[in-house]
């Protein structure tokens, strides 16, 4: 998309928000002509990729990518610039995605969805789960016995 496109009175246009716009991978805002060089190149903008053998022979394939336009359209918090997304083994359907505000919670999210997705650790989520449980269980009855140890 151009700077110079013609636009309806009145039309909104994301491109042109406060707050929204190009950045660099420093996080910095940049020009147009700059994203657009940038987009072209993925090596540069590719922070991860990742190949998961499934037990059938085909493969899904996580990407990690620097999506250079704040994907977070409310101009409020800090840009969304990344991006996880998890391709099944016979279309580019995306089967997960995920977006972050830094390249280092971008890095983290990507080895948990490899993670997610490795065979034979379906139930990891439900192990998350449980094992959260259980921390709160645990942190609500030391309270307890806290609490309990003060009134005596």
């Amino acid at each position: 998309m151009d700077d110079d496109t013609p636009r309806a009175p009145g039309e909104f246009d994301w491109y042109t928000q406060p707050g929204h716009g190009w950045y660099g991978l420093d996080g910095q805002p940049i020009s147009l002509a700059e994203a657009e060089s940038l987009l072209r190149d993925i090596d540069k903008r590719r922070v991860a990729l990742s190949h998961i053998p499934r037990p059938d022979g085909t493969h899904l394939e996580v990407s990690t990518v620097f999506l250079a336009f704040d994907h977070g359209y409310t101009g409020h918090y800090a840009p969304v610039l990344w991006e996880t997304m998890v391709f099944g083994p016979d279309s580019y359907a995306d089967l997960d995605m995920r977006r972050y505000s830094s390249r280092a919670a971008a890095e983290c999210g990507h080895r948990e969805i490899v993670a997610e997705n490795m065979p034979g650790r379906a139930d990891l989520a439900r192990y998350r789960t449980v094992v959260t449980a259980r921390r709160i269980r645990a942190q609500r009855a030391a309270r307890r016995a806290r609490r309990a140890a003060r009134r005596t």
